[in-house]
């Protein structure tokens, strides 16, 4: 598997995907984390959520690049950061599993699948 930091430098930050198509899944997700539930916004030049009383809008691949997702509107899901770190390149279902993540959401983004 590729290290974090060479996915990093090669997706060069955010640069990985087009603004418009980030934009549009954060909306579509209504602007909260799919796997917790809390407010998210997309970050300033910082790394900082734009919006007070917010965390930091993340994309996160289902199916994680490493185990063969790819970048499609159907794999990518909007998460805080929190989660999108914790979950890192694990499976879903294995994720969930082990992790305290109140799943408000979760269930609402497979539904709609």
């Amino acid at each position: 598997m590729a290290s974090t930091t060479a996915r990093a430098a090669r997706n060069q930050g955010s640069n990985w995907i087009r603004r418009t198509k980030r934009q549009a899944i954060y909306a579509a997700d209504g602007f909260l984390c799919v796997y917790c539930g809390v407010s998210v916004s997309q970050g300033d030049r910082r790394g900082v959520a734009s919006v007070s009383g917010t965390q930091l809008a993340t994309l996160d691949h289902v199916v994680s690049i490493e185990r063969g997702g790819d970048n499609s509107t159907e794999n990518l899901l909007t998460s805080c950061l929190s989660c999108n770190a914790s979950k890192g390149d694990s499976r879903l279902g294995a994720w969930l599993a082990q992790s305290n993540t109140r799943l408000l959401i979760i269930a609402a983004a497979i539904a709609n699948a």
